[in-house]
């Protein structure tokens, strides 16, 4: 049986030659030999203590970006620089959005869908929700923050407004899987013509037939904008 490589130490080892108790000081405090009440009085100025960081003090005297760095990498966070991460929400909304045309677009981490994510509040929000919710306040219970300019990682608030989930669906833009062989939203291939239909609220409107797409194009934009009004989204 292998024992913990600490001096003086006979417990059993589990993980990088250390028994559990040495482990887990090395996972809170970086160090195996240190224990926790060395380093956890809060500093007087309410900073990391470590040399050249002058974030808040977050937990064992140090911030919550070397906390968390210590934990992964040991006492080699001490001289890892944070200038790349963001350890609080606000400040990592400013480094991670930029203009770009008429947008602000973000540009940290997205989802599938193409949406910004940051972290706020222990727990990964959308970047537009935490936009509005930082200018305009809490979103309503069951409330979406719908895109004026289709552009899902834009978090401009001027481009962005309140819209239940109806209207959020509604406000698309481009073809759907339904209008692949028209590649024009609410166009569909029938017979030699091309249909359009609208549905809302369950209700299949049908716009009737048409000899070209530009023909059951311009329907379907009217037809959309008669429907759902400022919701209308594009083709």
């Amino acid at each position: 049986m292998k024992v913990c490589s600490i001096d003086e130490c006979e417990k059993p080892a589990i993980s990088r030659t250390w028994c559990t108790m040495h482990y887990a000081r090395w996972r809170s405090n970086g160090d195996p030999e240190r224990v926790a009440y060395e380093i956890q009085k809060r500093p007087t100025d309410g900073l990391c203590t470590l040399e050249g960081c002058d974030r808040p003090y977050f937990v064992s005297g140090v911030c919550e970006g070397h906390y968390s760095r210590r934990k992964r990498k040991g006492d080699g966070a001490e001289i890892t620089p944070l200038e790349d991460r963001f350890y609080d929400p606000e400040e990592g909304f400013k480094g991670r959005t930029e203009l770009q045309g008429d947008c602000v677009v973000w540009t940290g981490w997205t989802d599938q869908l193409g949406y910004g994510r940051l972290k706020s509040g222990g727990k990964h929000v959308a970047a537009h929700r935490y936009a509005w919710e930082r200018v305009k306040g809490p979103i309503p219970e069951g409330m979406f923050i719908d895109h004026i300019c289709h552009n899902p990682t834009c978090v401009k608030v001027s481009h962005l407004r309140i819209a239940t989930h109806a209207q959020n669906t509604r406000n698309l833009s481009g073809p759907t899987a339904n209008n692949k062989h028209s590649g024009v939203r609410n166009v569909g291939k029938m017979g030699d013509k091309w249909r359009v239909r609208i549905t809302k609220d369950g209700v299949v409107h049908a716009l009737g037939c048409y000899d070209t797409i530009e023909e059951a194009e311009a329907v379907a934009t009217e037809g959309r904008l008669r429907l759902f009004g400022e919701f209308a989204g594009k083709g």
